[in-house]
């Protein structure tokens, strides 16, 4: 082959296999569980990366505020489901003497698209309302079409936090530590430190009470995928709180399922933590767990 045939073909196949080779690599490292600090970019093929300023036009919800486009949320309920969830954790905050009045500044910590944030826009005329997420086009646009009042921020799978010890009056996760699983110790322990002494955590999981919520008919759908995917491991989950502490199905994906023994899991946390209450089916079909920091 001629030398200059030879570099046009060099020249034509070395973007594409510039792209590929980006491509797998990055796949590589989202689906490997021995790597941490990892965060879910706005586009990774796009270079440069243009990020579009917040549109006049957008949607909004009942509550008056900005719905984010589809690709970003996936429940139908988007606004009243997050409405539920925040109501019944005023409920359970308040049944446990610490009710709205207490909370001071709050972090979401996992907040997706703000469905569950954008219900503390009230609080956020008072206190700093903060929402964390590792994926960084939900955090991109809850910047720009919901801060102010509300703020953001992005993150990564590595423990650490952008925020100085004791900031948080209130740190909610739900439907977090569903997904994590070597490191769910480590990051309470990070959730401590920016959580003020006498300060309150409300994290939900999946425990025991919630496969048996998983086999219950008149709360899950026939077909649902939670309960098809909780019958394919029923061997596996039916042996926590015997001779297995936790289970993480699937733990090649960013979603990875994690179903705790509950012994296991207030045991462990209340080492660092104390356990205020534990409250079943309280997010959908997950546990609800109270924590607080010791101090006035």
């Amino acid at each position: 082959m001629p030398r200059r045939l030879r570099r046009a073909v060099r020249e034509r196949v070395r973007g594409p296999l510039r792209s590929l080779t980006r491509h797998e690599v990055a796949e590589a490292v989202r689906r490997s569980p021995a790597l941490v600090a990892k965060v879910l970019p706005i586009d990774p093929e796009a270079d440069p990366l243009v990020v579009a300023s917040a549109s006049e036009t957008v949607e909004t919800g009942p509550d008056g505020l900005a719905l984010p486009p589809p690709e970003l949320f996936e429940l139908d309920d988007y606004v009243a489901s997050g409405e539920r969830h925040f109501d019944t954790l005023t409920d359970i905050l308040t049944r446990a003497g610490y009710g709205p009045e207490r909370w001071g500044d709050v972090l979401d910590f996992g907040c997706g698209s703000a469905r569950l944030t954008r219900h503390f826009v009230g609080h956020a005329r008072e206190h700093e309302v903060w929402g964390v997420d590792i994926n960084a086009a939900s955090i991109a646009w809850c910047e720009g079409h919901l801060s102010p009042p509300l703020r953001f921020a992005p993150c990564s799978t590595y423990p650490h936090l952008p925020f100085a010890d004791d900031s948080f009056g209130l740190v909610i996760a739900g439907s977090v530590f569903t997904h994590i699983s070597e490191l769910s110790t480590t990051w309470l322990l990070e959730l401590r430190r920016i959580t003020r002494p006498g300060g309150h955590l409300y994290l939900t999981v999946q425990d025991q009470a919630c496969i048996e919520a998983l086999d219950d008919d008149d709360l899950m759908p026939p077909g649902h995928w939670m309960a098809a995917m909780a019958d394919r491991h029923r061997s596996l989950l039916d042996r926590l709180g015997r001779d297995v502490s936790y289970v993480s199905i699937d733990r090649s994906n960013k979603d990875a399922m994690v179903f705790h023994d509950r012994a296991y899991l207030l045991e462990t946390w209340g080492r660092v933590l104390e356990v205020v209450d534990v409250v079943d089916r309280a997010y959908n079909v997950q546990t609800a767990v109270v924590l607080r920091k010791p101090g006035p």
